[in-house]
């Protein structure tokens, strides 16, 4: 190393660098700064200040003794070209170099000959911790001077634009006017790239309230964020009892944290205080807005949204969340963000240079982007780059959005600018995204950014700058933006390591400034990035639990799909349980882990069993409940049953447990469990929807109660595809016991499933619902077959297995149905359906015997007053009379001669049969009696006999949610059965 200094204070080195460490940011930074040696690239595109190996930048090291030739982190197959031309001039040259290889690992034989018999010296750093030690000489610069953007100025470069909030004065005063009166928390709401962020921003600058750090709900951000953001900011007011608390050897319940955080967050120290939480979005069920899952994180955000704040608690989501118990969210402001107008266009597209054009044309723009803002400057861009409007007014499709919620063509347009990136400024855009937070100039300059880079991505739209001038300029990558990077790119772990130590050292500033609330904030990020780069060794001691990005890292471990590393995980869970015995993730994942191990059920519920002692939280139970699942419902019941003892009042997991009870075909059970989940959350209409989905499995005497049910769940959620759904599914057990009205209750119910489709085209259960109303109908078999192909892409559930084979039925395709139909029934035994669709296969085979049989079977597991033993019975009477008319046996015949097959013998039981047209029938009379009449044999006699005994027989047998929704079965074509009936009764 003392070589290579010597050499550089003598201007005798020159620096050769591979490929692929000038594809690294941190590298990039350390050139950057170093711009003064002569450096050359041996592969790929030179980039910074590289240039081509060439005789004129290798002159320092070959023209004069004691020349030192440094090749950083060479790939001798990568950077073949530079090197071969390296060795030539060096072949050639009068003074034989010095050659210091500057690598991890090093194999001298890859080198070229000419070069393997230099003097050499191994230094064994990556290319940035080498690049990093080494002396800058004079010439170079910590950071990029002016005179590249006064040529770009001279040549006519383009101007980025200023970071100014263009427009939404309305929307400005309206925030401010919230921010001004004292109230429960703010929720900002509106598609991604709308312009929430800037518009909360400038709203706080002009309020006068005192902006505490930002808390983004990013991947890796937890519960321990959140209380140490807060925990800090009440201390330094003057409340130290949430200090106490997260310090202390006792620490308090989940629910008895976030009841202490809500009620320091409304008190004095929060005063004239302002905190913004970004993302909440991704915390939310997308099927009803409540938050999805019930951990600690969840427990405290709830407890901050129906809180009371003295300050002011402002969520950027695209959704608002939603809260179903009464008076739960009195308090809670929302402030919807729409597109911007279109008259405010103008200011935008000069903001950006865009070409002047007639304002006229300002309005198709707008109804093409609808007012979103980054689709509106893309717009602008795209202009500016053409040179006419008209051109792009004239693509039909060139970002035309449905509505402000239409991102897809917006993305298409980004991820088409991203991947036209040359790749190193690909690189950087994707170490300027690794943060997710904004950032300021020192990380730029710390990546190796140039002001010329940035000002052209500020300028292409792919990077933001906060509006703020002056040294608060913060920079970030959009969400939008950054989803078409790759994870290499945006989980690089030197620029993880760069930017991490950066945030690090804008902390201690930060301390020293004496902004403790801003240090523990920078802290937390830097942390959570050098954890991510498997530096955890070097994360800053802070006072309070920071384990968020520990328990992030070792969720990666255990639920890799390729090489979980379980051995790794298991022993730092176990050193983390010794400091932090009372996380409540980190014991779930400990039980996560025991079942990865393949523990034993004892050990896994003993797991389960510690977490609900030490820090309950609903999802304790939940998450044990899941581990039971469908094969060991009793025991996943009793798990839920404990979490109610616990939470007594927690709707959603009696609402769980009703799914359960359900499933054991405890209808009563789940119809309690759902009432009392209904009296906690009255306004929560997926209780009104599971009630009505079990009064409509109850038979029809309670389909009364079913419909007013889903009634009041769709008042409440008019457009919910879950509920039109059930609705479907309620008409179609109507048009079961209606043969009447049947045909018009089937069409209502298709409509409505087809609208549940319409707004979730995704639901397998509701592709699953559409395609058996169509086969109900018989509609167009080939529609169902592609909508069951698409629900079983996603799951291979009994429903759909079923209504598969019977598309096969339907089709013709009578061996591969059959092999669908046996995989349904092994998945759901207890199936009635799966017989119905078994009968009209052995139909479709001439079998009459083996339908009735199976209709039969069919009959015995339908449940008590089920309106499809109506359809069972009528089918049996048809089959029983085809039998009697003799033309059973000549069906079966003829469908063994064409399929080559020997005539297959008569059922058990059945005794010898004779050819059709020769039956004799005895009865039996007594004297002095007429004869006894015979029993109907024409279809009218078998139905009416049938229907008679339908209401007076009662079958056993058990059912659940597969045949709760147990389709119609398909008829044969043109009514074969009565056909038979009638052709044997001739004869």
């Amino acid at each position: 190393m003392n070589r290579v200094e010597a050499a550089i204070k003598q201007g005798r080195c020159v620096l050769a660098v591979g490929g692929s460490a000038l594809k690294t940011p941190a590298v990039l930074a350390e050139l950057n700064r170093r711009s003064a040696l002569p450096i050359v690239a041996l592969g790929g595109q030179p980039v910074g200040p590289a240039a081509a190996v060439d005789a004129g930048r290798l002159s320092a090291a070959l023209d004069q003794p004691g020349g030192v030739v440094v090749l950083v982190e060479p790939d001798p197959a990568a950077d073949g070209r530079g090197l071969g031309t390296l060795e030539s001039l060096v072949r050639r040259a009068k003074h034989k170099p010095w050659l210091v290889v500057a690598s991890r690992s090093f194999n001298p034989f890859g080198l070229p000959v000419g070069l393997r018999l230099l003097k050499c010296d191994h230094e064994k750093k990556r290319a940035a911790d080498f690049l990093g030690v080494l002396s800058i000489p004079e010439g170079g610069a910590d950071a990029p001077t002016a005179k590249p953007n006064a040529k770009a100025k001279k040549d006519g470069g383009i101007r980025a634009p200023l970071p100014k909030l263009v427009g939404r004065e309305e929307e400005l005063a309206a925030l401010g006017t919230l921010l001004a009166e004292e109230g429960g928390p703010i929720v900002v709401t509106g598609p991604s790239g709308v312009g929430r962020s800037w518009l909360v921003d400038a709203a706080l600058q002009d309020s006068g309230l005192v902006r505490l750090p930002d808390i983004p709900l990013l991947r890796g951000v937890g519960v321990d964020t959140v209380l140490s953001v807060l925990c800090i900011a009440a201390k330094v007011g003057g409340d130290d009892r949430l200090h106490d608390a997260l310090t202390g050897k006792e620490r308090p319940s989940p629910v008895a944290m976030a009841a202490l955080a809500a009620d320091v967050v409304a008190g004095d120290a929060f005063a004239g205080k302002a905190i913004v939480f970004s993302r909440l979005e991704t915390l939310l069920d997308r099927r009803d807005d409540s938050f999805r899952n019930d951990g600690r994180l969840e427990l405290v955000l709830r407890a901050l949204l129906t809180s009371t704040p003295t300050g002011r608690l402002i969520f950027i989501s695209e959704r608002p969340p939603a809260f179903y118990r009464e008076g739960q969210a009195h308090a809670l402001r929302t402030f919807p963000v729409d597109g911007i107008k279109g008259r405010e266009l103008h200011a935008l597209f000069e903001q950006y240079g865009a070409p002047e054009f007639a304002r006229d044309r300002f309005g198709p723009i707008s109804e093409r982007v609808h007012g979103h803002t980054i689709a509106a400057r893309s717009f602008a861009i795209a202009a500016r780059e053409e040179g006419d409007v008209e051109a792009l007014l004239k693509q039909a499709r060139f970002l035309k959005a449905a509505s402000v919620s239409d991102l897809a063509p917006l993305k298409r347009h980004l991820k088409r600018k991203v991947d036209s990136l040359d790749e190193a400024t690909r690189a950087l855009l994707g170490a300027l995204s690794t943060a997710q937070i904004p950032v300021g100039g020192d990380v730029l300059r710390a990546l190796g950014v140039k002001r010329a880079v940035r000002l052209k991505l500020l300028a292409d739209g792919l990077l933001e700058q906060t509006p703020v001038l002056g040294d608060g300029r913060e920079y970030r990558v959009h969400p939008l933006v950054r989803e078409h990077l790759t994870v290499r790119e945006v989980r690089d772990f030197q620029v993880m390591e760069t930017v991490g130590r950066q945030l690090h050292e804008a902390c201690k500033a930060l301390k020293k400034a004496g902004d403790m609330a801003g240090s523990i904030s920078l802290a937390l990020a830097g942390n959570r990035l050098l954890v991510g780069a498997r530096l955890g060794r070097s994360c800053l001691r802070l006072p309070y639990p920071d384990c968020d990005a520990a328990l992030d890292d070792l969720r990666g471990m255990v639920r890799r799909r390729k090489n979980p590393r379980l051995d790794l995980a298991r022993q730092r869970i176990n050193e983390t349980l010794k400091r932090e015995p009372g996380n409540t993730e980190l014991l779930l994942l400990n039980a996560e882990l025991c079942i990865a191990e393949k523990a034993g059920a004892e050990a896994i519920s003993a797991a389960f069993a510690r977490a609900a002692v030490v820090a309950a939280t609903p999802e304790v139970f939940h998450a044990e409940a899941n581990w039971h699942g469908n094969q060991r419902r009793g025991k996943a019941v009793a798990a839920l049953e404990r979490g109610i003892v616990v939470f007594p009042e927690d709707a959603r997991m009696r609402r769980r447990l009703a799914g359960f009870y359900i499933a054991q075909n405890r209808l009563e059970d789940a119809a309690a469990s759902l009432k009392s989940a209904q009296e906690l959350e009255p306004m929560m209409p997926d209780t009104y929807g599971m009630l009505g989905e079990i009064y409509t499995m109850l038979g029809p005497e309670r389909w009364e109660d079913a419909e007013s049910c889903v009634e009041e769940a769709l008042r409440l959620a008019p457009e919910h595809p879950l509920h039109l759904g059930r609705k479907a599914r309620l008409l179609r057990r109507k048009a079961a016991a209606d043969i009447e009205n049947g045909p018009a209750l089937l069409e209502e119910a298709e409509k409505l499933a087809t609208a549940a489709l319409g707004v979730d085209k995704g639901d397998s259960r509701i592709q699953t619902l559409v395609a058996t109303l169509i086969l109900d109908r018989r509609g167009d078999a080939e529609k169902a077959r592609w909508l069951l192909q698409q629900a079983l892409k996603q799951r291979e559930t009994p429903e759909a297995l079923l209504q598969r084979a019977r598309v096969l039925v339907v089709q013709g395709h009578l061996d591969e149905g059959e092999r669908v139909l046996a995989k349904a029934i092994k998945k759901a035994p207890s199936a009635f359906e799966a017989f119905e669709i078994q009968g009209e296969l052995e139909l479709g085979r001439g079998n009459v015997f083996g339908a009735l049989d199976a209709y039969k079977a069919a009959r015995e597991r339908s449940p008590k007053g089920a309106p499809e033993r109506i359809r069972h019975e009528l089918r049996m009477a048809e089959l029983g009379a085809l039998i009697e008319s003799g033309a059973a046996n000549e069906m079966l015949k003829a469908a063994a001669t064409a399929r080559g097959d020997a005539v297959p013998a008569p059922s058990p039981g059945e005794g010898p049969r004779r050819d059709g047209g020769t039956t004799t029938k005895l009865r039996k009379k007594n004297a002095g009696e007429p004869a006894a009449a015979e029993e109907p044999t024409d279809r009218a006699g078998a139905i009416a006999s049938a229907l008679g005994r339908a209401g007076e027989e009662e079958g056993a047998g058990a059912t659940d949610s597969a045949t709760a929704t147990a389709p119609v079965p398909v008829e044969p074509e043109g009514d074969a059965i009565a056909d038979a009936i009638k052709a044997g009764a001739e004869e």
